[in-house]
């Protein structure tokens, strides 16, 4: 799997949004690296399917994974955080029933990482 690279200035919010459909769903974990992510106030969880760094810093660099499941199949979809300018991306699939359709949007400063999964 070559995940989707967002490059993102220091300082600045950053989005990421995984958009999780099928069913049933039975819960969406966020990883960062290895480790499940911590949540504190700069890191925050809006919904089950969006999280929230602002301000970035430089130990927010690093793989961050949704992993969605339910009792049948898990999916999930990465995004490596760097520092520095735009958004790039690229992005294969590591699993036959995962659907990802990324997106990026930058609306008013923001960056934001957009993935839909599809359970099967």
């Amino acid at each position: 799997m070559s995940p989707v690279v967002q490059k993102i200035h220091v300082g600045r919010p950053w989005v990421i949004n995984c958009s999780v459909s099928g069913h049933p769903i039975h819960g969406v974990h966020w990883r960062k690296d290895v480790d499940v992510l911590s949540l504190d106030g700069r890191v925050s969880q809006i919904s089950r399917d969006v999280i929230r760094i602002d301000p970035v810093q430089r130990e927010d660099r690093g793989m961050y994974q949704c992993i969605a499941y339910n009792d049948q199949d898990t999916a999930q979809a990465a995004v490596e955080l760097t520092l520095g300018g735009k958004a790039i991306g690229r992005l294969a699939l590591n699993q036959e029933k995962l659907y990802i359709n990324p997106m990026f949007k930058k609306q008013k400063g923001l960056f934001e990482f957009t993935s839909d999964l599809v359970l099967c």
